[in-house]
């Protein structure tokens, strides 16, 4: 019961959202194999759309107003990034589910935003899904549907390690 309130205070915003995306985070941290973690991701799962929402509404502010969407964006990456580790073998099964391509999605565009902080979060989630997905052979399946996903995933990193036109190297 408490998570679908700790999503409702991450939702609003505000003083609570903080300690809201704590409480979830250390929840999932608590769980070291995907099965002990299956009541939790059932609640987690349905409320992550929500957050979808206020994550989409948030990446229209962030051009003009990066300092003002700096922790919503930070709390909604860091639940999806650790719901993400959770389920990273059952991402790996369940690639074509629109769910986890859900989830795929929001971290990807996490690791997109200009802002390095939120941004790094994602790292190791990326490196662990890897080693996830290369324990498959190459002739698997499952592993020709990351490779959308991988190549999304280096267009954003090749984006945002190049310098920008005009702006000299060694300044």
């Amino acid at each position: 019961p408490m998570i679908p309130e700790c999503f409702k205070y991450i939702n609003e915003g505000g003083e609570l959202s903080e300690t809201a995306t704590d409480i979830i985070v250390e929840i999932l941290r608590m769980y070291q194999d995907i099965q002990s973690c299956q009541p939790i991701i059932q609640v987690i799962l349905p409320l992550l759309s929500g957050l979808s929402a206020k994550f989409e509404t948030l990446l229209k502010q962030v051009a003009y107003a990066p300092d003002a969407v700096h922790d919503g964006l930070q709390q909604i990456c860091r639940i999806y990034v650790e719901t993400a580790e959770c389920l990273t073998p059952l991402i790996v099964q369940q690639n074509t589910n629109q769910d986890v391509l859900a989830i795929l999605s929001v971290i990807c565009q996490c690791t997109d935003l200009p802002i390095h902080e939120i941004s790094s979060i994602t790292v190791d989630f990326w490196s662990k899904l890897s080693t996830e997905v290369c324990k498959h052979p190459e002739t698997d399946a499952k592993i020709d549907k990351f490779q959308g996903i991988y190549v999304q995933l280096l267009n954003v990193i090749a984006s945002r390690c190049a310098l920008p036109t005009g702006e000299d190297p060694f300044q």
